[in-house]
């Protein structure tokens, strides 16, 4: 049986996908308070903006969003829609949505699509893709298949997730939603919450999964169950592969890949763009991204280059742009969650470089503190983190004094244990 994990982390969820496997297969994070991929509004168009291209919405419950031409069927000002959104708001700024409908499943990706295309990115065999390709004519529907008897099997979740879009009531999306629909064995859901559960019971209701059960954990047990040693390796900086190794710098507005390795240019590269088709998904990435290949003096191999970014590309809707004339390959990935790195590891200005999270730091201490019970126990931290006793308080069943001295490192804490 396969479990996910849910913590409460800064201002939303982290969730953690195991699949019969001590180590994680998936990890995403849902923001609480702002709009989540392959969420429900109901919505009224408020304005049309030419120079923007596209349409200002009004979302249910408050907040705007904007609807691109590119994704509107039939959008009017003062028109009722429902919308999906297909990028989270970030910066300030309100986030894309679109009138089509698209939702990950086993084996594929489903997206309404007029003309109805599919797109086997692996080769299908028998009967199967004759099926998808009847299936997707007549419901007008378009698919990017890689499993296409599992895909045949999860088309009826996207049958219920377009009915919902045609009740035109909210519907919250959370990561661990779509971890569910990707797994391929039963599952039991690990977390604090009872809200949550209750929202996670709903959606196996509507979906009709009737493979998953709850555990209820107290915050630390689950830390001591799932703790941060685990997952924390998915979101490190450098992430080397055989051959080379990628560097990888990301702010607001643009993640930097640099390519490097003692490969030939052209195998270097495709191992490169392996490597960065497992880490889209698994940051959560979206916006522009600039990959700095290693550079190849063969135009024919280059050519050869751009077309396989191009089809490896093509299950995360995003756009190959091309070369710039700097040399660097631009891709434009629809825009998600904020990347978990930013919850990792934040910019301090007591030394002017990154350091962890006053989050992280704090599950690292409840790791350490779960086998203690009755003693009273004095967390040492950097003055620094002036502010974390707030977070400390969550934690039951040990009494906990904070004390600060500036000789313990902004990264480090340490443990002085009485006997209560």
């Amino acid at each position: 049986m396969g479990s996910i994990a849910l913590y409460p982390f800064g201002e939303g969820i982290l969730s953690l996908f195991f699949e019969n496997s001590v180590e994680p297969a998936d990890a995403g994070y849902t923001p609480l308070e702002k709009p989540s991929l392959f969420s429900l509004y109901p919505a009224k168009v408020v304005k049309k903006d030419e120079t923007l291209g596209g349409y200002f919405v009004q979302l249910q419950g408050g907040g705007e969003a904007f609807l691109p031409f590119g994704h509107s069927l039939r959008a009017k000002v003062g028109e009722k829609i429902t919308v999906e959104v297909i990028r989270e708001a970030l910066e300030g700024k309100p986030p894309r949505v679109g009138e089509k409908f698209f939702l990950p499943l086993g084996g594929c990706t489903a997206s309404l699509d007029q003309r109805g295309r599919v797109n086997f990115v692996s080769p299908a065999e028998g009967g199967e893709a004759q099926e998808l390709l009847t299936v997707a004519r007549q419901k007008g529907w378009r698919l990017k298949v890689w499993d296409a008897k599992r895909c045949l099997k999860g088309l009826r979740f996207f049958e219920t997730y377009l009915r919902l879009a045609a009740l035109g009531e909210p519907f919250k999306w959370f990561h661990f939603y779509t971890q569910t629909l990707l797994s391929e064995t039963p599952l039991k859901l690990y977390t604090e919450s009872g809200e949550f559960v209750k929202r996670y019971n709903r959606f196996l209701e509507l979906f009709g999964i009737t493979s998953a059960e709850s555990s209820p954990l107290t915050l630390e047990r689950l830390i001591r169950r799932f703790p941060p040693s685990l997952w924390e390796p998915f979101f490190k900086e450098k992430v080397p592969f055989e051959g080379g190794y990628l560097l990888i710098y990301e702010n607001e507005g643009l993640i930097f890949v640099d390519v490097n390795g003692n490969l030939s240019h052209y195998l270097l590269n495709l191992k490169a763009l392996e490597l960065l088709t497992k880490l889209l998904p698994l940051r959560k990435w979206g916006g522009l991204i600039a990959v700095d290949f290693v550079d190849i003096p063969n135009k024919a191999l280059k050519e050869r280059l751009k077309e396989e970014i191009k089809k490896r590309l093509t299950p995360f809707e995003c756009k190959a742009l091309g070369f710039t004339n700097g040399g660097l390959f631009e891709i434009l990935c629809p825009k998600r969650v904020p990347p978990l790195l930013k919850l990792l590891r934040v910019h301090s200005t007591f030394c002017d470089c990154a350091v962890k999270s006053d989050y992280l730091l704090f599950l690292e201490i409840a790791e350490s503190l779960k086998d203690f019970t009755s003693q009273e126990v004095e967390v040492v931290l950097h003055p620094h983190r002036g502010g974390m006793e707030k977070l400390l308080c969550l934690l039951s069943g040990v009494k906990i004094k904070v004390k600060w001295d500036p000789a313990v490192g902004i990264n480090r804490f340490k443990l002085l244990v009485g006997n209560g």
